[in-house]
């Protein structure tokens, strides 16, 4: 797995601990952490970690004023991932 994708992971799995709400929504900072967020993004929903992704994680050009965060949901597969393989 990426950093990229593990950093965004992470962040859900500890918004999913304080809140047990699955959704998950990311607001990118500048231009580098949107692609970085983006690939990321596209590696854990190829790999079934998060699912129901917003539809500019696909899209061909991503619009950064305004800014729109990146959506998704964990899935069971990437809850069971982060219990198993967070460090503590």
């Amino acid at each position: 797995m990426s950093p990229a994708a593990l950093k965004l992971l992470t962040a859900a799995y500890e918004n999913y601990l304080k809140t047990s709400k699955k959704f998950f929504s990311y607001q990118f900072r500048n231009a580098d952490d949107l692609m970085s967020a983006v690939n990321g993004a596209q590696q854990l929903h190829e790999d079934g970690y998060i699912e129901n992704v917003s539809e500019s994680v696909y899209a061909r050009t991503v619009s950064i004023i305004p800014s729109e965060p990146i959506t998704f949901e964990l899935t069971f597969k990437g809850i069971e991932y982060m219990r198993s393989n967070r460090k503590l």
